[in-house]
């Protein structure tokens, strides 16, 4: 029971802290500004806080509790106009040590305004540093005219500590910059990595449906009459099968309610497009079927039993023996053609062979220059391996490993 304790509680911290960053900064930062005003007379606080000039103290009187205010409720502002709430506090503050004043912990708030300035002011910086320094040294004349026991190296000092507090400020301001500049970056790469996952679905959905419809209208010349309607049928279950698979893609683009996350460069998070077309364990079969149709002669061989895999791996094994196919319609019509598929524990392995060179006229079919390339790409995503390239009695073989795991 303890231990679920312990697990829940940074949950239940991280909740609180979302919940209060999702508050509106005025009303945080009112928050601060008020509590900081109400201890500024807490017992054992009340003679604490930031002091300069140790002149001799004189009674706290009414100008004086404006003036200890004016150094912690002007911090409602301090995100939202950081100049502005410096220029009060610091006037507040000098005011407090010039008349002498007893120091309260409300002087703490001068600290707060100067980190504020640095972490939220983005504009004219150099000015704020220049006058807020310039009215720093006006003040220290003041105090040594009025008699201040401190020597020149406390004001130095005090100086230095102000500037390192305004410092941490515009480290914080330099860190959050650098931090969008790396989502927007981040953003952009997933764009970019999206458009060429898109890509590369299109056409190899769309170059492998088209080859062969285009191949089995050039075949109809050379078949007998009667054979025609059968051949039409192949071609008209192309085209519909091409429209399906486009309708799914672009179902992604249009479709608000589906998943959009981008996938990661290791390929560990899976895209909506995978999730999509996935493809089914027959599919297959029904892609060799078409292929026979385009007049491809075309043996399929399964070994073992399609285990369970992660989509965007049983897509791209979909899209190897794809794009070996098509290519063997484009450059080698009418050459047999085989489809190995074994399935193992840990991985799968796929090999499609094309014996020879078929007839020149199919290769006029214009490539999209992203085929094998971009097969080598995918496979490696998941870790795997990918060879393609000719046998040494004529004929062409494409291989590829892909590991069960994603390669993770």
């Amino acid at each position: 029971m303890l231990g679920l304790e312990k697990r829940a509680f940074p949950s239940v911290a991280t909740e609180i802290v979302g919940r209060w960053r999702a508050r509106s900064v005025a009303l945080r930062d009112g928050l601060l500004a008020s509590a900081l005003a109400a201890v500024a007379f807490a017992p054992g606080l009340v003679d604490n806080g930031v002091m300069v000039g140790e002149l001799p103290q004189r009674p706290l009187d009414a100008v004086g509790l404006v003036l200890v205010m004016g150094q912690c409720l002007p911090l409602v502002a301090r995100r939202l106009r950081p100049f502005t709430c410096l220029t009060i506090v610091a006037l507040c503050f000098a005011a407090v040590q010039l008349f002498a004043y007893p120091p309260t912990f409300a002087s703490v708030g001068v600290l707060v305004a100067l980190y504020s300035a640095g972490a939220h002011q983005s504009r004219r910086r150099l000015p704020m540093t220049v006058a807020m320094t310039a009215g720093y040294l006006l003040l220290a004349l003041a105090l040594a005219a009025r008699g201040s026991s401190e020597h020149v190296t406390d004001y130095v000092a005090f100086y230095c500590v102000m500037f390192a507090v305004a410092g941490a400020g515009v480290l914080m301001h330099s860190w959050r910059v650098g931090e969008a500049e790396r989502r927007r970056r981040g953003a952009e790469l997933a764009v970019a990595r999206e458009r060429n996952r898109l890509a590369r679905e299109l056409h190899d959905v769309v170059s492998h449906h088209v080859t062969a419809i285009v191949v089995q209208s050039d075949s109809a010349r050379f078949l007998p009459a009667d054979q025609h309607a059968d051949l039409m049928s192949g071609i008209s279950d192309s085209g519909r099968q091409a429209m399906t698979d486009l309708r799914r893609l672009l179902g992604v683009l249009e479709d608000p309610d589906l998943p959009h996350a981008p996938d990661a460069v290791d390929g560990s998070s899976t895209h909506s497009v995978r999730g999509i077309l996935d493809p089914a364990p027959d599919q297959v079969g029904d892609l060799v079927e078409r292929v026979r149709l385009a007049g491809q002669p075309v043996e399929l061989t399964v070994r073992g039993e399609r285990p369970d895999m992660d989509p965007g791996i049983g897509l791209t094994a979909h899209r190897v023996v794809q794009e070996a196919l098509t290519n063997a319609v484009k450059y080698a019509s009418g050459r047999p053609t085989g489809v190995l598929i074994d399935y193992e524990r840990d991985r799968v392995d796929i090999q499609v062979t094309t014996e020879g060179l078929g007839r020149a006229s199919v290769s006029d079919l214009p490539s999209g220059g992203r085929g094998l390339i971009g097969l080598g790409e995918r496979v490696r995503v998941f870790g795997g391996e990918f060879t393609a390239g000719g046998l040494p009695r004529g004929g062409f073989v494409v291989r590829a490993r892909l590991p069960l795991d994603g390669g993770r």
